[in-house]
């Protein structure tokens, strides 16, 4: 939980893993994070000719992290940084005892000697690199070794906000939190003293202060995260204080919307090859309500509200509230948002890339509708419709959550949108025609208008966008 950390990073093994095993581009940010759980960096290096990923720079010097450049000259150039690394491991392992482990960041068997020889010298090594990348034989020799793939899923969405002051909100507090014992307990499995929760929490954000976000204690902090049902806390006989654990059947999530049944499943996997993997009705009514939500939330704090960082917003939502439902589903409706046309710029245009900034839309149902005329659509090309097995419940009767808020255990029930059955393939329209259509019924339900969503007008969309295309909302994950 305290150790002195020092992490070397093979650059060109990692990122090139992560371009050739389709992971997105290499964040170090949440590689930093995960391993702050286990103590202090002291210690961060990275080893590659910077002339080749330069695009890295910035986000390495934002973690702290230092460069070491190693210009390619040859042949030899992979071998050059290789040895770099081992290098400056084994003088750090003579000259700083105060040093106890060593994280590898690469997949690579040319370090198992370094492994060995740093073990002999009483020095745990954690080994880290993409699954498709890692030799079995430098995952085996380490003490530990955490796969690159697991630490991207289970980290929350990176996201720049220059527009705020640094400090943390009191949601962004709890998600803190709750992020930091999960990875304690990954770790290291039961409950955790507070204070040691405290020191991991101003590790990954060292602004973080309860005073700040309303509390004038720790332990009042984590008090109210028990009222609210985040954490369970007991007493420690020993060294008083707190002992704080996930809630007792955290990992029994509630109930969520239904299970589809084996011909929707069939439906849902064909309009999972057209890009759309939205659910079913119920599925996308809980996600478009928190989506919406998730957006008057964004706007409240004044940041930027895109498809990429509203789908993760979405994820925790929903995780927070117990409910059952797979990421991949409510990132697919999030991207099936962004290619309805409704989510537009403040200039009226649609957005046409998921980091693209739009306009807050203030009630679910007409994105509800959209998504179901975006679906029939897809089935009508593959000449299914209404009466076909599996369509109905895909298209189902989805219940409204309240305007401008997400669904809750505690909310009325809305009420229901109409099923939208598809029409026959021949009646499809074409392909230049649907966009104009939409965008002329956004106009009618006032999408655009200033008064639904602060249009400031007088900015153009992004030049640097790429153009409208099926594949500019895929099931990408968010680029760190």
């Amino acid at each position: 939980m305290n150790a002195n950390l020092a992490l070397l990073i093979d650059f060109e093994n990692i990122a090139t893993g992560c371009d050739k095993e389709g992971l997105g581009r290499f964040d170090v940010r949440v590689v930093m994070r995960r391993f702050k759980d286990k103590g202090r960096i002291l210690v961060a290096r990275a080893y590659a000719d910077w002339t080749r990923w330069a695009r890295f720079k910035q986000d390495l010097t934002t973690e702290g992290v230092t460069m070491f450049e190693l210009s390619h000259h040859g042949m030899a150039a992979k071998n050059r940084a290789d040895i770099a690394l081992v290098v400056d491991a084994m003088e750090l392992a003579y000259t700083r005892d105060f040093i106890d482990t060593y994280v590898i960041l690469s997949g690579d068997s040319d370090f198992s000697p370094l492994v060995m020889r740093l073990k002999e010298l009483n020095k745990r090594v954690v080994g880290c690199g993409t699954k498709g990348s890692t030799s079995r034989l430098i995952a085996d020799l380490c003490d530990e070794f955490i796969f690159y793939d697991s630490i991207r899923t289970s980290a929350r969405p990176a996201e720049p906000a220059p527009e705020d002051d640094g400090s943390l909100t009191s949601t962004e507090a709890f998600e803190l939190l709750l992020e930091t014992i999960e990875n304690l307990q990954r770790d290291e499995p039961g409950p955790v003293h507070a204070s040691v929760v405290k020191t991991a929490m101003k590790r990954k954000e060292p602004t973080f202060n309860e005073v700040e976000v309303g509390y004038r204690s720790f332990a009042r902090f984590v008090e109210t995260a028990q009222e609210k049902g985040l954490v369970s806390l007991t007493a420690d006989p020993r060294a008083g204080g707190w002992l704080v654990d996930m809630p007792r059947g955290a990992d029994r999530p509630a109930q969520g919307p239904p299970p589809p049944g084996p011909e929707a499943q069939k439906v849902a996997a064909l309009l999972a090859e057209d890009g759309l993997e939205v659910g079913t009705g119920a599925d996308r009514a809980l996600i478009v309500g928190e989506f919406v939500a998730a957006c008057a939330e964004r706007a409240r704090r004044n940041r930027k509200c895109a498809v990429e960082y509203l789908a993760g917003d979405v994820v925790r939502r929903i995780k927070q509230a117990r409910v059952s439902m797979p990421s991949r589903v409510i990132r697919g409706v999030a991207n099936a948002l962004g290619r309805t046309g409704l989510l537009v710029h403040p200039d009226g245009e649609p957005v046409r890339t998921p980091t693209a900034a739009f306009v807050p839309p203030t009630d679910p149902a007409p994105l509800l509708a959209a998504l179901d005329e975006l679906i029939a659509e897809s089935l009508a090309a593959r000449g299914l419709t209404g009466s076909t097995p599996g369509v109905a419940e895909v298209l189902g009767t989805a219940t409204r959550p309240p305007r401008g808020e997400g669904p809750r255990a505690d909310a009325p029930e809305a009420e229901a949108a109409p099923t939208v059955e598809a029409a026959p393939a021949e009646a499809e329209p074409e392909a230049g025609d649907a966009p104009r259509k939409r965008r002329r019924r956004r106009r009618r339900n006032g999408g655009s208008s200033p008064d639904a969503g602060g249009e400031t007008g007088g900015e153009s969309a992004d030049a640097s966008e790429p153009s409208a295309g099926p594949g500019a909302y895929g099931d990408d994950e968010p680029a760190g």
